[in-house]
């Protein structure tokens, strides 16, 4: 009984640690700080090749040019109440619900789309990119998948 408590502590107390010091990517880890094991995931992307993705999966039409969002290119005027539906400059009320994900940290992007691909996202949009995402065969086993998502969050990432 004794011996068994003290396992019990013990496996919290390694659990915790290794929460603390690091998360893991689907077995790969990384630190928090992001030094030096995310600097290995990512030493051959390339945001180049990135940006090329991300138009060619069509992010652009939600997400924006540069994952920045969509901005109101027009102003109209609404007839029942005089006021502008959406100022130019303005992100555009119909993307709002969008994440602007040019310029997040790469570690993050990286960990949600590979979420996205493998459909561990359950909400409309994640649906909606899993969908898109198999319409470019990520999942077939002859695609580099990490290696595409990689360079997507690379050129995300690089994004100011």
């Amino acid at each position: 009984m004794r011996n068994n408590k003290r396992n019990y502590w013990i496996t919290c107390f390694i659990i915790f640690i290794s929460m603390t010091f690091s998360f893991s990517v689907y077995g790969e880890v990384i630190s928090k700080k992001g030094e030096p094991e995310e600097i290995a995931l990512f030493k051959d992307a390339s945001a180049e090749n990135g940006k090329k993705l991300f138009i060619k999966f069509k992010c652009t039409k939600c997400h924006g040019d540069d994952g920045k969002g969509i901005f109101c290119k027009n102003t109209k005027k609404s007839k029942k109440t005089g006021a502008y539906l959406c100022v130019k400059g303005k992100i555009d009320p119909e993307f709002e619900a969008y994440p602007r994900i040019g310029g997040q940290q790469k570690i993050y992007l990286f960990k949600q789309m590979k979420n996205i691909v493998y459909g561990l996202r359950e909400n409309s949009h994640a649906k909606t990119m899993f969908k898109e995402f198999q319409k470019q065969h990520l999942l077939e086993k002859s695609i580099d998948t990490e290696r595409i998502l990689k360079d997507m969050a690379t050129y995300l990432g690089s994004v100011k």
